[in-house]
This record gives structure tokens, sequence and C-alpha cells, in this order.
């Protein structure tokens, strides 16, 4: 109802949540002989990985392709640009979407304000990945990294780059509560 910020925002916010942040899972997580192990010790409990699933088990079948997108900011001096916040673009342009905030956050300006996304690689440590890229060969790469998640009966993947998915927010997140309900609750 307030919107996935909130949501997340209030997951965070729970007392049995711990955020470490600057922190990558290898600093902390250790996946061996069938075992989780958490900060050192085994964990007995469920583990819900969002991450991305080739890096989880260290390349060991190479990197996993993704697409990332270059965010593109744009002031006009306009009133409205188009008719609604988001307006997709799939094939006509170089960029594939246009969000135009004035739609979400309703302000008396004259001036407007877009946001153009722009398609390109994922490339670590200088973009984030969004969107995995599918091919036979990738597709045959993540069941291999999947075969080595099934070793591990508390491991539970969820999220577009553990699954090596594409998901909607919405779907994510009903996928989210879902699993949490066949899973863990």
């Amino acid at each position: 109802m307030d919107g996935y910020t909130a949501m997340i925002g209030r997951m965070l916010d729970h007392p049995c949540i711990k955020l470490m942040l600057n922190t990558s899972h290898d600093e902390v997580l250790e996946l061996r002989d069938g075992r989780i192990h958490f900060m050192g010790s085994e964990f007995r409990g469920k583990l819900i990985f969002t991450g991305k699933i080739d890096e989880l088990f260290g390349y060991r079948y190479g990197e996993l392709p993704y697409r990332s997108l270059d965010l593109r900011f744009e002031s006009l001096d306009m009133e409205w640009f188009q008719e609604a916040a988001t307006v997709n673009y799939p094939n006509d342009y170089d960029f594939t979407r246009i969000t135009e905030f004035k739609h979400l956050h309703p302000a008396d300006s004259r001036r407007t304000t877009l946001l153009r996304e722009y398609p390109c690689r994922h490339v670590e440590g200088e973009n984030e990945p969004f969107y995995p890229v599918f091919t036979d060969e990738t597709r045959a790469k993540y069941e291999g990294y999947l075969e080595l998640a099934r070793e591990f009966e508390d491991l539970i993947l969820v999220g577009r780059l553990a699954e090596y998915r594409y998901y909607d927010m919405d779907d994510i997140v009903l996928r989210a509560l879902r699993v949490f309900e066949e899973m863990i609750d």
C-alpha cells in the first residue's frame, strides 16, 4: 500500500534483521560439505539468498551474463512529456523506458524531469546487474549452479539474480511471500 520502499524499510527495521552494510556474502557465509556456515559457525536455519548465484558459488562454472542499465536524467522546459509515469519503448529507440516522475509525485511546475533507461552490459564493479541474459549456454551454466545449490537443503534461492530469471517487482514480491509460506513458515 505504501510502495516498495516503505515495505523494504519495514523489513529492514525488524528486530530480527541485522543489517550489515558494505559486506559481501563471502565475508560472512561459507557453503561446504552440504552445510551452511555463517560467521564461522554452522548455520542451523533457512538461508534465503537473493544475490547472483554464480557469485555465491565462486564462479565455479564461469560468470553468468547480466544486462545492466545506464540511467540518464533529463529536465525539460515543458509541463508534461508523456501521458503516463512510465512508458516502455522495447524496440524503436536506444532506450527501453522513460519514467516521468511528475506523474508519481505531482508538483506544480512548468518543468518536468525524465529518466531514460538505456540497456548495457553488466560489468562487475562498474554497474548493477538487473536482468539475466538468456541463451542455451547460460541456461546450461545456470543449471550447473542450481545443481550445486541443491546440495544445501536449507538454501533457498529467490529473485532475479539467484533464480536467473526475469521478474516484475509485483511478481517477485508475490513469489517471495509464497516461498516464505511454503518453505519457512
